[in-house]
């Protein structure tokens, strides 16, 4: 088992095996913050779960019993991913030490560090705008949004009104998958005249939530008003069973 590092460690819990991560937490002398009981929907879960760690900067480790806590190895992997690009670690209790699971750790660490230089890339290129709107970097706009010949951020209407579809079906507790299965039923198109799917759903409309709140990230993480306008009211989702916290958008004008 991959342990974090000795000292001081403010840890998470989720998953259905309460008695155990919390048996491991109080053997190990870790402190518990909070422990997330699982509502049956793990994406919803763990997102946030990754939305609540914003706010509790202490914690550097979320800890389940085991990989299908998160749905499985390869939701594993990538829920570890999401969280290390936060600098936190998941911990599964039930793993036994394994010099794969350590070689993927370390992978994903090196993720992260390069996701990191590439918001300070971004960070450049959106200051180089800011100074001379004739000249800015064409980087990829979450979907519903495109740059003017200004070099301004502004809606594509088809696209905003496929986006609205998607968080309107979501919040009256519609799955993805048949939100893309209506879309396509439709007869609306990707950008790139495909069809929709929910994992195209899921990464290019659903993960960026507070984009379309109007929220962008600045080089240290945190959500700044943006100059666009939003294409979501700012709070849609947030009446689901575990509430979305984001302490970061609260006192912003």
């Amino acid at each position: 088992m991959i342990l974090p590092k000795v000292g001081e460690i403010m840890v998470a819990g989720y998953g259905n095996n309460k008695a155990e991560v919390l048996e491991f937490i109080e053997s190990n002398g870790y402190e518990l913050k909070q422990y997330f009981e699982p509502s049956g929907d793990t994406v919803k879960d763990m997102t946030a779960i990754s939305l609540w760690l914003r706010k509790h900067k202490d914690v550097n480790v979320v800890i389940i019993y085991d990989m299908e806590d998160v749905g499985g190895e390869a939701a594993f992997y990538y829920w570890l991913y999401v969280f290390l690009c936060k600098g936190v670690d998941i911990l599964s209790v039930s793993s036994d030490e394994d010099y794969d699971f350590a070689f993927k750790l370390r992978q994903m660490s090196r993720y992260r560090a390069s996701i990191l230089r590439k918001r300070v890339g971004d960070a450049v290129s959106i200051s180089k705008r800011a100074k001379d709107k004739s000249v800015y970097a064409k980087y990829r706009l979450p979907y519903g949004y495109v740059w003017n010949r200004h070099g301004e951020i502004v809606i594509d209407k088809e696209q905003a009104h496929h986006v609205k579809y998607v968080y309107t079906k979501r919040k009256e507790g519609m799955a993805l998958r048949e939100v893309a299965k209506r879309m396509n039923e439709y007869g609306w198109r990707t950008e790139n005249g495909g069809k929709f799917t929910r994992d195209k759903i899921n990464s290019w409309i659903f993960h960026n939530k507070m984009f379309y709140y109007g929220y962008q990230r600045d080089i240290d993480g945190n959500f700044v008003k943006g100059s666009y306008e939003p294409i979501i009211p700012e709070g849609f989702l947030e009446d689901s069973k575990i509430v979305i916290d984001d302490p970061k958008l609260k006192g912003l004008e």
